[in-house]
């Protein structure tokens, strides 16, 4: 082998021996950063699981940058709902005077508070209505995946008209909440109002559902029920000092001390 051989190879090996102590160097310094994360992390586990089982927000849809965040700004109820974690207790803040309207919105076992914000009219949330095959008029529904609650504090709740009037609503899809069959449904209405055209509901037991509905100093106003289709499911509905206008009622059908409690 020759000098210039030799010294071809000394070369590679030191060329080899800085990558190497370059590489172990880096190394040490990703596992030290990664281990100050984990124990950073372990030492405020009651704080990250409280950031994921209390989700809050406030709503507005004139937001032009929202921060989509905990504690931040959304622009429509389904950002909001689609961010808080399954299982969570959230409350998302709705500005006075404001229309939020709604498409179908999936909650997967979320208990969720929506409250007005500040002075000024209540809050509208108004579930938008669709045509099903073009059959059938539905109305989109905050649809229960899973157990949870649905609060409404000082909000209005507008059910929708017909897509198509000549043709007929869905008689099982027509109220505010749905859910799977078998499943519990559990809604509280608090200084609120709920309007509709006529047969609109809160909830429906047609689908063997067990339906939970609170009513505090709330109106219900129109042709329109608490709870819809009670032949199907077991209905509990504790009340006071609610309004009932125009024709509303608590309850559809239902055999009290059967299919139904009420107080």
């Amino acid at each position: 082998m020759s000098i210039e051989n030799i010294n071809q190879a000394a070369g590679a090996m030191n060329t080899l021996t800085a990558r190497m102590n370059s590489f172990v160097n880096d190394a040490d310094a990703q596992i030290a950063l990664r281990q100050a994360a984990y124990d950073a992390l372990a030492g405020n586990l009651v704080g990250i699981v409280r950031d994921q089982m209390r989700f809050t927000g406030t709503i507005d849809p004139d937001e032009a940058n929202p921060t989509l965040v905990n504690g931040g700004t959304f622009t429509t109820i389904a950002q909001f709902v689609s961010r808080a974690p399954s299982g969570c207790d959230a409350r998302a803040g709705l500005l006075p005077g404001k229309t939020y309207p709604i498409e179908t919105i999936y909650l997967y076992s979320q208990s969720i508070e929506f409250f007005k914000v500040g002075a000024g009219d209540n809050p509208i949330i108004a579930p938008t209505a669709f045509l099903h095959l073009g059959t059938l008029n539905y109305v989109n529904s905050f649809a229960q995946r899973g157990n949870g609650r649905l609060r409404f504090s000082y909000i209005e709740i507008q059910m929708p008209e017909k897509v198509d009037e000549g043709l007929p609503w869905n008689a099982s899809n027509r109220a505010l909440v749905s859910a799977w069959r078998c499943t519990s449904s559990d809604v509280e209405f608090l200084n609120s109002v709920f309007k509709g055209p006529d047969g609109a509901s809160i909830l429906s037991a047609s689908n063997t559902n067990h339906c939970k509905l609170g009513l505090s100093q709330s109106t219900l106003d129109g042709l329109v029920f608490g709870v819809s289709s009670n032949e199907f499911g077991t209905t509990l509905i504790a009340k006071n000092g609610v309004t009932m206008l125009n024709g509303a009622e608590y309850h559809q059908t239902g055999i009290l001390g059967t299919t139904l409690l009420m107080n």
